[in-house]
């Protein structure tokens, strides 16, 4: 990212890391439009490629362990909200876009216009190459999501094997969308608070903010996509309905990704596994 990262990166690749370690250069990069309402919310924030990410929030406890351990509890029992932005949306269009996905993607990418599934990118052999939800948003437009450390491989995945002679275009649109997810058995209940009542993947409106709601996609009950010029008053919405979410980071979506046994691409699966021997 920076000279100053680099020279600094492999002393802080071998410290024994604790939940505040991070890099101190080349920060606040990359700002989710909710940042300055996060902060002052007390969220701590992590670097993930130059993104500013809420790893937990101190209105939650005293610490990150007590903080965690709440936001865990509200995703079990009530509902957390955490600020998806940081993911990866690569934007694929183009009348050969579908034939494109169908043929990187192991599942069906037969999709309709607002539904949404998850699959894995294999190479030839059946290795795994990534595991993206792939949300199919209207007519030849389809959005990739992926982790944030993943994007510009699987963009550059994509890229590279389409046919010269197809009509596809491939770009990063990370930037273009902002990304609610919602966890917990209230989670339903505060879209319902706000007007929204999602039926599948699919457009629906709370307050002023067209959202796009993609169910069950990286552990959340519901990930709500919006452009990101609406993604603060969508948060405002959220924040103040009824129930009220409590706010929650990447460190308790991590311990629920565990506790889920979700493999994530990089950690769990990576390019030496095969898509058989992960049971995917």
């Amino acid at each position: 990212i920076s000279n100053g990262r680099v020279a600094k990166h492999v002393r802080f690749h071998f410290f024994i890391h604790d939940a505040g370690h991070d890099f101190q250069s080349s920060r606040d990069m990359r700002l989710s439009p909710l940042h300055a309402r996060l902060a002052a919310r007390g969220a701590r924030f992590g670097s993930v490629f130059g993104w500013e990410r809420p790893t937990w929030f101190a209105e939650n406890g005293k610490d990150h362990a007590s903080a965690v351990a709440a936001e865990c509890h509200a995703a079990a029992n009530g509902v957390a909200l955490f600020d998806r932005t940081s993911l990866g949306k690569v934007l694929v269009r183009g009348p050969d876009a579908g034939a494109l996905l169908q043929g990187l993607c192991a599942n069906d990418m037969a999709l309709k216009s607002g539904e949404a599934r998850a699959t894995a990118f294999l190479d030839a052999r059946g290795h795994v190459e990534a595991l993206p939800i792939v949300v199919r948003l209207d007519g030849d437009a389809w959005l990739v999501l992926s982790a944030a450390e993943q994007t510009t491989r699987d963009r550059d995945w994509i890229a590279r094997h389409a046919p010269a002679t197809s009509r596809v275009t491939v770009t990063d649109a990370s930037a273009a969308w902002g990304a609610l997810g919602l966890r917990g058995p209230a989670s339903g209940a505060v879209l319902a608070s706000l007007g929204g009542e999602p039926r599948g993947s699919g457009p629906i409106e709370t307050g002023y903010a067209p959202v796009r709601a993609v169910p069950a996609a990286f552990g959340d009950d519901w990930l709500l996509l919006t452009p990101a010029e609406f993604a603060a008053g969508l948060y405002d919405a959220i924040a103040a309905a009824d129930p009220a979410p409590v706010l929650a980071g990447s460190l308790a979506s991590e311990a629920l990704r565990l506790a889920d046994g979700r493999p994530a691409w990089g950690l769990d699966v990576t390019d030496q596994t095969h898509a058989l021997t992960a049971a995917l």
